[in-house]
C-alpha cells in the first residue's frame, strides 16, 4: 500500500542492496530525469534549484532538521574541496 511522504506517494520496498549501490542507482535515475528535463527545454539552473529544494524537503521529512543541516554542512565542505566540480572523478 502506498505510504505518503512529504506529499509524494511512494511504495517502500525493503532492499538487500548496500547503501552505496542504492545511492549510485538513485543518482542514475536522477541523472536520467535531468537529461530528459533538459531535452524538454528546461533551464539546467532551474532544474538544479528544484532538485535541491525537493531533496532538502525530503531529507527534513526523513531525518529531521538537525541531521539535514549537518548533512548540508558536510556537502558544503565537499564543494569547497572541489569534489563536486565537473572535472572531479566520480567515486
Amino acid at each position: 500500500m502506498p505510504e505518503e511522504l512529504s506529499g509524494v506517494y511512494r511504495i517502500i520496498f525493503p532492499s538487500d542492496r548496500s547503501d552505496e549501490d542504492q545511492r549510485r542507482q538513485a543518482l542514475d535515475y536522477i541523472t536520467d530525469a535531468w537529461i530528459e528535463a533538459v531535452k524538454d527545454g528546461l533551464d539546467p539552473n532551474q532544474i538544479a534549484v528544484a532538485a535541491l529544494e525537493a531533496s532538502i524537503r525530503e531529507m527534513v521529512a526523513l531525518r529531521g532538521e538537525t541531521y539535514t543541516i549537518d548533512m548540508l554542512a558536510r556537502q558544503s565542505g565537499r564543494v569547497e574541496a572541489g569534489e563536486c566540480s565537473a572535472h572531479a572523478t566520480r567515486q
